[in-house]
């Protein structure tokens, strides 16, 4: 792909000309956010709220607001728009909920980034369903009466928008590589303790708690108990004295090569940060080296390796 539209585009330091040199709106009128009406163009999250008008278009075939004119203009301001379920019956609620939230009115309401979206998009199950999803009426004559009263006064620059760098830093991906079968409950808890403090010092973060099984452990299809069931099993039991709310934790089991499978997923999802917990040396992981070693060595993002001090005397 290749971006080739830098009709919006302007520099963050220096004044933006673009009013006062062709004196006209700016956006294209399907797609174009509530901030962007009111002239503040410096939000990235605009991006996200045209990214839902695409997926909306996508997803059932319209725009979100009916056909663009200056009526669909002034109704995004005050409302949302009608659900995609009231257009195609069989979304899927997980969908419909990420569409309605990119296309919140308020900047703060939508998603902090695109990557957070592509992060959801292929992994349903994170989505967290609430009455956004599960929506199949449009919005009421009361809830439209609010909507106008409440457009009337808000403000969209009271505030400085935070720079693109700034919403990345504030809402990473961690990658927390678990190998339950040989980890030992004193290298559990200190796995825990670390995923409390970034759940904490970062609140808008989310996790994915991934399991590497090797090939030669896969049961065959007929197996009722597979490895992959067992190894999901224990990572939500080991996940939930941290009582992390459904959006922000997923759980993966991959196949293959720990290293390797560990590497990759952070490469593909643009991990920020992985934890990973390194067992006790012994002779044989010296000389051949360890995974927490070689996933430190590798990873294209920051990595933590967790010790408990009974490993670290050994």
């Amino acid at each position: 792909m290749v971006l080739i539209d830098f009709g919006l585009a302007h520099h963050a330091l220096l004044p933006d000309l673009h009013d006062a040199a062709f004196g006209e709106e700016e956006g294209t009128t399907p797609y174009i956010s509530p901030e962007q009406l009111h002239h503040v163009r410096s939000e990235s999250r605009s991006d996200i709220y045209a990214l839902g008008a695409i997926l909306y278009q996508l997803a059932t075939g319209y725009f979100p607001f009916g056909r663009p004119n200056l009526l669909s203009l002034a109704k995004r301001l005050a409302t949302p728009p009608l659900p995609p379920r009231c257009h195609r019956p069989d979304l899927p609620a997980w969908l419909q909920e990420i569409i309605l939230r990119c296309l919140e009115i308020r900047p703060e309401h939508r998603y902090a980034t695109a990557k957070e979206i592509a992060h959801l998009l292929t992994h349903p199950e994170a989505v967290h369903v609430g009455k956004r999803g599960r929506r199949t009426r449009p919005p009421g004559w009361l809830q439209r009466l609010r909507g106008w009263q409440r457009s009337i006064f808000q403000k969209f620059d009271e505030f400085p928008a935070p720079r693109p760098y700034e919403l990345l830093t504030t809402s990473p991906h961690v990658l927390v590589a678990l190998d339950l079968d040989h980890c030992s409950e004193a290298l559990s808890e200190a796995l825990r303790r670390a995923v409390r403090r970034l759940a904490r010092s970062e609140p808008r973060s989310y996790f994915t708690c991934l399991s590497v099984l090797p090939a030669q452990e896969r049961a065959p299809r007929s197996a009722t108990a597979t490895p992959d069931v067992a190894r999901q099993v224990a990572m939500r039991n080991w996940a939930q004295p941290l009582k992390l709310a459904a959006p922000r934790l997923v759980f993966q089991v991959l196949p293959g090569d720990p290293v390797r499978a560990i590497v990759n997923y952070a490469h593909q999802h643009q991990v920020d940060f992985i934890v990973i917990g390194a067992r006790a040396s012994s002779a044989l992981r010296q000389h051949l080296g360890s995974v927490s070693a070689a996933v430190a060595a590798q990873a294209p993002c920051s990595v933590t390796v967790v010790r408990t001090r009974r490993d670290i005397k050994k």
